[in-house]
């Protein structure tokens, strides 16, 4: 059962990987208009596209937050478990089970970086169309493109774990701030 999650972890990170290359590509389509033909369709095409690349990544958050909901919560689960079985264990249960908990850390910590890089590369959209919004020789149908962008970019939030938290750069130190709180209880509980 655990290979299976932590496999269906890995293709998430595949899919949130995927979906940041396909904006920095896009931005890459869309500085390319300001320098090319000043053509309508190409315009909308474009906004097509990233609408496209957008509801792909509201249907990852609709697939992948329960998944990662679970992980996460097993995995601070599992660490006070875990912790809790180290008091009374011998040395080579404590490595194993250091070992296997680094392993679903990392996993924790890869997730959230990669969806930070996402979430960085819809910025760098925003700055882009920003950025050429402030072009004089922009034609009407360019203008009316990043404007477009950027509405749609507000419409845009970070992934949560079934609503109750985000799961961006932060994520890992809250978890560590939180493991440490209840490790500290189970210690003194343990020596009292």
């Amino acid at each position: 059962m655990f290979i299976a999650l932590d496999v269906s972890i890995v293709v998430s990170m595949r899919f949130i990987i995927l979906l940041r290359k396909y904006v920095e590509e896009w931005i890459k389509q869309a500085l390319m208009v300001n320098y090319g033909r000043q053509d309508g369709e190409r315009c909308n095409k474009l906004f097509r596209i990233y609408k496209n690349i957008l509801k792909a990544y509201v249907l990852y958050k609709k697939i992948f937050h329960v998944l990662v909901f679970y992980h996460s919560f097993g995995v601070f689960y599992r660490n006070l478990v875990y912790f809790h079985i180290i008091l009374s264990a011998t040395v080579y249960n404590i490595l194993s089970v250091c070992l296997w908990q680094m392993k679903n850390m990392c996993l924790i910590i890869l997730q959230c970086i990669l969806c930070e890089k996402f979430y960085i590369s819809v910025e760098e959209v925003d700055s882009a169309c920003i950025q050429l919004l402030k072009d004089k020789t922009c034609s009407n149908y360019q203008t009316g493109f990043y404007k477009k962008v950027l509405q749609t970019n507000r419409t845009f939030s970070k992934m949560t774990a079934c609503g109750l938290f985000y799961i961006d750069a932060m994520l890992p130190i809250r978890m560590l701030l939180l493991t440490t709180n209840y490790v500290i209880v189970l210690l003194q509980f343990a020596f009292t």
